[in-house]
């Protein structure tokens, strides 16, 4: 069913009408868009909308050409799927596709990608046209980019959509390409058409296909090496082949091992695993020449990449390969591995540069040194891996495969190595599909090759055997969302079936049953054994009750026969055995066992801990029977890996005696309890909650991360004991980095990678984590040592999380936190700290005391030397009132003895300051020789508090206040730094009965916003007298004139000047603006703003103004009366920015902390509830723009005034104005925030609460944009 579709002839006449803004366009495309995403399109509409798409892509407005195009992309996918027949694409070709072939040569990939799925749609409904478009127009267009992505579309095609495609209406065009290859670009076409080709004729079994390519190429004047290198590309003409004219050349390509297996060999070749012979080879006479040629290749490569030195690298590139070849590997081989070492920078950059070809050479390069080198290029391996495997990610298909190519040269040849698979494990988790779908041949080859290694099998030199990591990357790969991934998933599953079957069946149990059924159906002949497996019937299993009754039999005549038969000779040996043997007794008498347990006792099983006992060598262990431990037979295992919560529990509880016993435990349990203390961590209380000595064994299982995740959400409160056990068992960096890392988590949830289960848990346990990695680092700071990386790490997160913790319980923890990292390292701190915004830069500079202006003192000291260079004085008698002051100068500058060493706080003797004469140093041409004393006494308060300051925000000034010009009083009023000595500055507490937001703020005159760059203009414009001696008549002159209907600007002006000189004013005028004053002022302004006839634009600015001064000077207006004020100004139609800016400034100071917060809160639902259509979109947002400030300053909400804010909200969901809509979402949000922490603060369950039933109220998708805003 159609939906109500969208004007096809006006958006037309938008488009194409020269009068409309682009705004205006901009939203009938957007519209459209909609639509189209959404809805069926009418079909009968589609050419009219392509007309006017047309015209929109050539709008030189980068939004409209963006959105248009997509708009089209999208249209043709949802066209060819409504229309089957194609007709209507069919029509509509001669517009459509020369955009989109014109967009394949976009800059952005974002835009290539979606043109080429655009073309491929289209190619389904009208494949005809669009062969003869990508023939005609995209194979011979000027844009060499554009004739290349045209051919990469066309491998696309060939190999993943239609292998039966014909090319042989492109040969022409393509070969006319290869002809003509003469542009800068024609390296990565003639690769393109190369590759092309390959796949192709690859594809196709008949030989004569490939000699007719051979004579097209020939007809169109190809170049004949470029055909003998598209030839030999092709598998299927054999290599001995000998055209006519041509001359048979021996090849020299290093020749793959004999005895090789087949299905390696098969895999290599795919990835040419040879050498190229096409390169000749280079002699070198001696070592001195070769280390010429290195320092050659070393130098060309310093700096940055050029269009002038790429040429000259790829020639140094080739003449390394061309060394390869030669003489060099044979008889300079450990100078040739100790000069490629240094050069390796110079390679890398070489594979990772953007040049194809250079890119190529480089990645050839690195194939052919591990060919020709074998096993003496692995200490090399670690130097070129990281940079191809990054490579393999690229988007071009060309630099990719080539990476490939050499790291599969790399597995092939080089030693094992235990960072090679983890290497691959890492790769198989890539967000890119290539490396993805690479590692599992990369895992192939290490498995055709060290199978039977014992490095490969062993477990005691690595975290875990190679088999093991091996299944995981399977297991990972199987489970791929790209088919082309999980198909070579598929055959690296059957490789490792054949090498190790018992594993092999260990994995499918971990598989769901659709990707077991695939793996059936993908399996090869010999692999037939997997069917007989999944469908051979099962033994009936005896029932858990009956298993726990007989296995409970066994263990008491076993405990018995052990009491009798098993007494230690010394008494050395019973002291030894005595725990262990009854820790045993007790796993075994206690514990429950599932069906089908193995009939191996526990006295035949050997005792092998994990953490060993030291023993004293004199006593030699008793003779145990040796036996194979069964994985499969294994109960733990079994409770553990299965879905249900009570046989995990006691699965947990099996682990915990078999821990306690120093059991032999398989290592899948490792990631067994990582999977479930994702699931479920309180499954896992019994490990970490049941003693020290269980806690610290427990660690062996989990990696730090892991174990203080777990800590984090189990432990709380968290205890000095715990603490002190954590940092026993971990080392200091693992501590601080797995901290780091939780914090990022739980910052921002986009920093956990594919892990979906993980992420749910952060957000579930947010808080529990926060408070104990705070409390937690707390403590360890004072304990063990920091390196400077981990504090820089632990500094940026901590400073992402003040803004979220300033309004919790964890805000006192957190702060002492702040102030010890500054403690520890205030250097780097600072350094961190300027890397924040400015309102967290201000709230961490206060919390931690710095003071800012004396920071960049202290920093700009170094700069300053010139200044302070002085002549050396003599003073005399004078030693007592100077401190020397070193400086990074050869003078050493005299100044003054300043209390606390502190630059703000100066305050000279009681003794002036006398000119000091020089008599000793007359002959110094540099002397200070003053003509004049001038007097600089000061009398000095009596005041002795202002010998204990710490600022100068603190100081007591006693002197009279003098008489200041205007445009001192306007700098003074402006300057920057004011802020800094007003920052610490005892601020007034407001009581307040039923509560405010927060306390009361002091304002800030430097910061940059519409009511201070009103007062500087006001100031500059007309600066207002002094207030001092004047009449109290004349304030009230002012405010009778601000009520009648001749008010101007200048009564505005005078008014604030009284607002803002109020301390200079005399104590009378005080006293009355107290009692009647402040009143009148009142008064006056609810008056003005109420008389329609003088509210122009500037006197009602000039009003707000007044306003927020009097809010400022922390004068309690009448509340109601200033909301309804707002309320009216926001009605004004047509009202300016400025006046909106206005408005929301005053509401900002509103809740400062003047009024209480419920007071406010009952104002703005008032005015939300009585909302009526009369309200106008700019009122409505006003509303919400309160309400959210007013939220967002909450630390709780109940669910009454939840409920009260949902039913003013909900009726504006569906409002037609989308602000109106996003800002009903963002509230909802910050509710949904607010709530989730009143319930983690009472630890109550939400799942009956106010908010969900809110939420349960709106639609799915609201609902996941209300969650989404909710984590912001």
């Amino acid at each position: 069913m159609l939906s109500p579709t969208v004007s096809a002839n006006e958006l037309f006449l938008v488009v194409a009408s020269k009068s409309s803004t682009n705004e205006t366009k901009l939203h009938h495309i957007q519209q459209l868009k909609s639509h189209v995403k959404k809805d069926l399109v009418d079909i009968s509409l589609v050419a009219k909308y392509v007309e006017a798409l047309a015209i929109a892509v050539d709008i030189p407005d980068l939004g409209i050409l963006t959105v248009s195009f997509s708009v089209l992309s999208h249209l043709v996918k949802r066209v060819s799927m409504q229309d089957k027949s194609g007709n209507v694409l069919k029509g509509q070709s001669f517009l459509i596709l020369p955009i989109i072939i014109n967009r394949l040569g976009d800059s952005k990939a974002s835009t290539r990608s979606s043109a080429r799925k655009a073309l491929e749609a289209y190619w389904f409904s009208a494949p005809k046209q669009v062969e003869e478009a990508v023939a005609e127009i995209a194979l011979n267009h000027r844009n060499p980019s554009i004739s290349l992505e045209s051919i990469l579309w066309l491998d696309h095609i060939v190999m993943n959509v239609n292998q039966h495609f014909k090319l042989d209406s492109f040969l022409p065009a393509l070969a006319q390409t290869l002809a003509s290859s003469t542009s800068p670009a024609s390296p990565d076409v003639v690769d393109s058409i190369k590759s092309l080709f390959s796949n192709y004729y690859n594809l196709r079994q008949n030989r004569l296909y490939k000699f007719d390519l051979a004579k097209k190429l020939e007809n169109h004047e190809v170049p004949l090496k470029l055909i003998n290198e598209i030839m030999k590309d092709i598998t299927g003409i054999d290599e001995g082949f000998i055209r006519a004219g041509e001359v048979r050349a021996d090849i020299t390509e290093t020749e793959v091992e004999t005895g090789m297996d087949p299905k390696l060999q098969s895999i290599i070749n795919n990835a040419k695993y040879a050498v190229d012979s096409s390169i000749p080879p280079l002699e070198v006479r001696n070592s001195g020449m070769l280390q010429d040629i290195m320092n050659d290749v070393i130098s060309i490569f310093n700096g940055r990449e050029t269009e002038f030195n790429w040429t000259p690298r790829e020639k140094q590139i080739i003449k390394l390969r061309s060394i390869l070849r030669g003489n060099t590997p044979i008889e300079f081989k450990d100078d040739l591995l100790q000069y490629l070492k240094e050069a390796s920078d110079a390679i890398n950059k070489a594979v990772s540069t953007l040049r194809t070809t250079l890119s190529s050479h480089g990645c050839h390069f690195v194939k052919e040194c591990a060919i020709v080198l074998q096993a003496d290029f692995d200490p090399l391996v670690e130097c070129f891996l990281p940079t191809l495997i990054k490579l393999c990610s690229a988007t071009k298909l060309i630099a990719s495969t080539n990476a490939n190519h050499a790291i599969t040269a790399i597995f092939a040849s080089c030693s094992y190595n235990y960072r090679l698979l983890q290497r691959v494990l890492s790769c198989a988790h890539e967000k890119n599909v290539q490396p993805r779908t690479y590692s599992g041949v990369w895992v192939q080859i290490l498995l055709l090759r060290f199978h039977s290694n014992q490095s490969f099998l062993s477990v005691h030199t690595t975290a875990a055997a190679g088999v093991e990591v091996t299944s995981k990357i399977i297991q990972k790969l199987l489970g791929d969302p790209n088919p082309a991934v999980r198909q070579v998933a598929k055959d690296t599953f059957w490789c490792f079936w054949s090498k190790f079957q018992n594993d092999a069946e260990n994995l499918l149990t971990k598989l769901e049953p659709n990707i077991v059924k695939n793996l059936e159906r993908s399996r090869p002949q010999a692999g037939a054994g997997i069917a007989r497996l999944s469908s051979a019937p099962k033994k009936p299993r005896s029932s858990i009750k009956e298993s726990i009754i007989q296995r409970n039999k066994e263990l008491k005549s076993k405990q018995r026969e052990a009491a009798i038969n098993s007494r230690p000779s010394t008494k050395a040996v019973s002291r030894s055995a005595t725990p262990t043997e009854s820790l045993n007794i007790k796993a075994k008498s206690t514990n429950q066992v599932i069906e089908d347990l193995p009939n191996i006792t526990r006295k035949e099983q050997p005792l092998k801990s994990t953490i060993q006992p030291e023993k004293p060598k004199a006593i030699e262990e008793p003779a145990h029977t040796e036996v194979a431990f069964d994985k499969q037979a294994d109960p733990i295992l079994k409770f553990l890996s299965s879905n249900q919560t009570g046989l995990i529990e006691e699965g947990v509880n099996l682990l915990k005696y078999a821990i306690l016993g120093n059991e032999d435990l398989s290592t899948e349990i490792n990631g067994l309890l990582r999977k479930i203390s994702i699931r479920d961590p309180y499954l896992l209380g019994p490990l970490f909650l049941s003693g020290d000595n269980l806690f610290r064994r427990s660690y062996q299982f989990f990696s730090p991360e892991d174990f203080l995740r777990i800590c984090c959400i189990l432990i709380e409160p968290s205890t000095d004991q715990k603490i002190e056990s954590i940092i026993s068992l971990i080392s200091a960096d693992q501590i601080y980095d797995s901290v780091t890392r939780l914090l990022s988590y739980t910052i921002s949830t986009s920093n956990i990678l594919d892990d979906d289960e993980l992420t749910i848990q952060i957000i579930r346990f947010k808080s529990s984590i926060i408070k104990m990695a705070v409390s937690f680092l707390l403590v360890s700071l004072d304990r063990i040592p920091i390196s400077d990386s981990n504090f820089l790490k632990l500094c940026t997160n901590l400073l992402e999380l003040v803004s979220l913790l300033k309004s919790t319980e964890v805000y006192p923890v957190f702060s002492s936190l702040m102030v010890k990292l500054h403690t520890i390292n205030p250097i780097l701190y600072t350094s961190e700290l300027e890397l924040v915004d400015e309102s967290t830069k201000e709230e961490v500079e206060l919390l931690v005391g710095i003071d800012r202006n004396s920071a960049k003192t202290l920093n700009n000291m170094n700069n300053l030397g010139s200044l302070f260079d002085l002549t050396q004085v003599n003073h005399r008698g004078n030693i007592d009132k100077f401190s020397p002051v070193k400086l990074n100068s050869d003078f050493t500058m005299i100044m003054p003895i300043m209390k606390n060493n502190n630059e703000f706080t100066y305050i000279p003797k009681a003794e002036p300051l006398r000119p000091v004469s020089n008599d000793t140093e007359s002959t110094n041409e540099h002397q200070f020789k003053p003509e004049k004393v001038i007097e600089t006494s000061v009398e000095l308060s009596s005041d002795h508090s202002i010998e204990i300051v710490d600022d100068f925000a603190q100081v007591t000034l006693t002197s009279e206040l003098e008489q200041r010009d205007p445009v001192q009083k306007f700098i003074e009023k402006m300057d920057p730094l004011k802020s800094i000595s007003n920052k610490n500055k005892q601020i007034s507490i407001f009581e307040d009965a039923k509560g405010s937001p927060q306390k009361v703020r002091d304002y800030n005159y430097s910061k940059q916003n519409w009511f201070n760059f009103q007062l500087a203009k006001t100031s500059v414009e007309s600066l207002p007298e002094s207030t001092e001696d004047i009449p109290i008549e004349s304030f009230k002159d002012i405010c009778t004139t601000i009520r009648s209907d001749a008010v101007n600007g200048r009564d505005f002006i005078g008014a604030l000047n009284y607002l803002q000189n109020l301390d200079s004013c005399d104590l009378e005028f005080h006293k009355f603006f107290e009692k009647d004053g402040k009143s009148l002022l009142e008064s006056s302004l609810w008056s003005f703003f109420k008389n329609d006839k003088v509210l122009t634009q500037s006197n009602i600015l000039s009003g707000i103004i007044l306003l927020k001064q009097l809010l400022i000077n922390r004068y309690v207006l009448d509340l109601q009366t200033l909301w309804d004020t707002l309320l009216l100004l926001n009605k004004i139609p047509n009202m300016s920015g400025e006046l909106v800016h206005a408005t929301d400034e005053t509401f900002e100071e509103m809740i400062s902390g003047l009024y209480g917060s419920h007071e406010l809160f009952a104002c703005v639902l008032h005015s939300l509830n009585s909302s009526s259509n009369e309200y106008c979109q700019r009122l409505l947002l006003f509303i919400m723009g309160s309400l959210s400030k007013l939220l967002k300053t909450s630390i709780s909400i109940s669910d009454a005034q939840i409920e009260l804010v949902d039913q003013g909200l909900f009726k504006l969901m569906n409002n037609d104005a989308v602000e109106v809509r996003r800002s009903v979402i963002m509230i909802y949000s910050i509710l949904l925030k607010t709530s989730r922490n009143s319930r983690n603060q009472a630890q109550v369950d939400d799942k009956n609460g106010a908010m969900q039933r809110v939420l349960l109220r709106l639609s799915l998708p609201q609902q996941k944009l209300v969650e989404f805003y909710s984590h912001e």
